[in-house]
């Protein structure tokens, strides 16, 4: 009896220390380097564009102003939050899109990415931390200008958990291919490959987000969905392998109280849903 309890116990342990290891690995893949820039921006004749620049903790981020040539009064900002691996310059269509939509679009780089300072983007919660210092940017470069967030894979996890402590300015937000939780996401995506141990690694991942961010760590974007109260458009690829729909925030449609919150799924589509068949106009 004594040898079964022990080996159990053994396992457990050697199964926590696996799965730790496993969520160390986790980090250092994806967030120990710098992201650069793999394209360029377009040459938009008619838009004017504006590149600014503002900090995030220690670290300058930079970011531009989009608009349309000859409109100055426009009444709403649309702040672009990026994917993990990417820069601002690879949502050349979605600026597009909004600025012929008549919007202003302020498009940045996370920390650690393209043209903004840092040794890497850290972790998840840099994301919510990101999207919070943008909105607060712009809400005070745009005072009179409502805000409309678009987040794209880890941006929409971060521009969703940023929504627990929206800004009153914040009108709407739209969240493509976006997880709700980073640790379950991890284990959603780390399944097919180590089994059962996948279960565990949710409590590393919200540890190591609890070290590096403190409150803003390992926050849900579910609860920032709810918290919200405002209209909130949630688009989902169904054959998108990067977001599988059991991890995405598309996945829990049938639970949100918010009334406000349509989830619309595209067929066929991948990690890139806005941008399925030339669908531009469905965001």
């Amino acid at each position: 009896m004594k040898f079964i309890l022990y080996t159990a116990l053994i396992g457990i342990f050697l199964a926590f220390i696996s799965t730790c290891a496993m969520t160390a690995l986790l980090y250092r893949m994806q967030y120990s380097k710098r992201v650069e820039a793999n394209c360029s921006g377009k040459n938009q004749s008619e838009f004017q564009t504006k590149t600014v620049s503002f900090c995030s903790g220690k670290n300058k981020l930079a970011g531009s102003f989009y608009w349309q040539n000859g409109i100055k009064n426009l009444q709403q900002v649309v702040i672009i939050v990026h994917g993990y691996g990417l820069t601002h310059l690879d949502y050349q269509l979605e600026i597009e899109h909004f600025v012929k939509k008549g919007n202003v679009v302020f498009a940045y780089d996370l920390t650690g990415c393209g043209a903004s300072e840092g040794k890497n983007p850290k972790g998840f919660g840099q994301f919510i931390l990101d999207t919070k210092v943008a909105v607060n940017y712009v809400r005070k470069a745009e005072p009179e200008k409502k805000i409309i967030l678009f987040g794209h894979s880890t941006g929409a996890y971060g521009v969703a958990a940023y929504l627990q402590e929206a800004d009153p300015l914040v009108e709407k937000a739209i969240c493509v291919s976006g997880f709700y939780d980073c640790g379950f996401y991890a284990r959603e995506c780390m399944k097919g490959k180590i089994g059962i141990l996948a279960y565990l690694l949710p409590f590393w991942v919200h540890l190591f987000e609890w070290i590096k961010f403190g409150s803003n760590g390992a926050k849900s974007g579910i609860q920032g969905v709810e918290q919200f109260g405002k209209s909130v458009l949630i688009l989902q690829g169904e054959q998108d392998t990067v977001v599988p729909i059991t991890a995405s925030l598309y996945g829990w449609k049938e639970k949100y109280t918010n009334q406000k919150v349509t989830c619309v799924l595209i067929e066929k589509a991948d990690h890139f849903p806005m941008r399925w068949e030339q669908g531009r106009e469905i965001v």
